[in-house]
Formats: C-alpha cells, structure tokens, sequence
C-alpha cells in the first residue's frame, strides 16, 4: 500500500466533537448526533464528511494509547461561518502535507490498515509523523459494513530530520 503524498490547503469546517478513548469509543455515538442534521448546515461546499482527531505528539507510539483521550470531530467543509447551525461549532483545519493511504473494506478492518501504516511504512518512509489534524474523508464510496467500502486515511507528515 503506497500512499499519495498532497499538500492540502487550509479548509473552514463545522461540526460536533467529543473527547473518547480507543477503549471507550464514542464515534458511532457522535456521528448519529451528527448525521440527521447535515441539512442544517447551509453553507457546505459538497457532501464529503471529515473525521478528524487530534492526538498528542507521538500518540500512536504511547503504550498506554488505547485509555489515552484524544478529540474527534465529525465535520463537513463550509465556504463561510457565517451561518453555525446551534449545538455545533466552527472548525479552522490547519492544511499542510500529507500521506494519503486508501482503506478498502469494512469498517472492522480498519486497524489493519492503521496498524500497516503506523509499523510498517512509517518506519521506512523517510517522512515522520507531524503534530497536526489526522483525518479521513468519508464520501459516497464509504460505506462502513461493505467489503467494497473505500476511505482516505490522511496522515499529517513532515520531511524526517537527518
């Protein structure tokens, strides 16, 4: 699995949030929050949905990463804040380079996936993990149960320093 390596610029979002866990997992929870009020937001640029998470620097290397809370988004790209629909919140995505691995398949093979990207290429890339957003674009080839499901994984990255 070869990623595709893109500068992305800067984008206006908006969106709920959450704190969670990997170990107590409160996605599905948001995202059904989220989902039966896309047509509130007026402004969207088109129906493509982020899902953001900030972690710490470094989290995925932290042995206790599974209890360790991190911020999770579900957000759509917007042309303005000028219309916030109530109980969500405006989201300023910073842009900047990154590996774009494509997931195929379901949902619950997801881990794979991030498992490959964070010990095997990772390691042997020449490129080190960046302390900015890491996302996926869901769009209408996500569909989380199917083996023919596609997601963009986006991993924020920076030259390694020698």
């Amino acid at each position: 699995m070869t990623p595709e390596i893109i500068e992305i610029k800067p984008k206006k979002l908006i969106g709920m949030r959450i704190q969670t866990t990997f170990a107590d997992d409160k996605t599905v929870e948001l995202w059904k929050k989220f989902m039966p009020r896309l047509n509130e937001i007026v402004d969207s640029m088109d129906t493509t949905l982020y899902s953001i998470k900030n972690y710490e620097a470094y989290f995925w290397y932290l042995e206790d990463k599974m209890d360790r809370p991190f911020e999770k988004w579900t957000t759509m790209e917007v042309k303005s804040f000028d219309n916030i629909p109530e109980g969500m919140e405006t989201y300023e995505f910073k842009g900047g380079k990154y590996a774009v691995f494509v997931h195929k398949g379901p949902v619950s093979t997801y881990f794979d996936t991030i498992r490959y990207i964070f010990e095997e290429w990772v390691p042997n890339s020449g490129y080190q993990i960046d302390n900015r957003e890491h996302f996926e674009v869901l769009d209408e080839k996500y569909k989380p149960y199917s083996e023919d499901s596609e997601e963009t994984i986006w991993l924020p990255i920076t030259e390694e320093l020698e």
